[in-house]
């Protein structure tokens, strides 16, 4: 895993993968993994955003 920028806190549960491309919110707590170009955020973490490779977009997460 690589994590670039400025990094807060943010806490990882055991056994968590987190995918390639993704961004990781401040003070966020990731419990379960996360797939390839997310970005999460929360307490426990949720994908607020996904890249959509077909359409070549960022699709909002409701």
């Amino acid at each position: 895993m690589l994590v670039l920028g400025l990094v807060q806190t943010f806490l990882f549960s055991n056994n968590v993968k987190i995918g390639k491309h993704c961004v990781v919110a401040a003070n966020s707590v990731v419990t379960k993994s996360i797939d390839d170009y997310c970005v999460v955020a929360g307490i426990p973490a949720k994908v607020i955003k996904k890249y959509n490779t077909e359409k070549e977009i960022w699709e909002v997460i409701k």
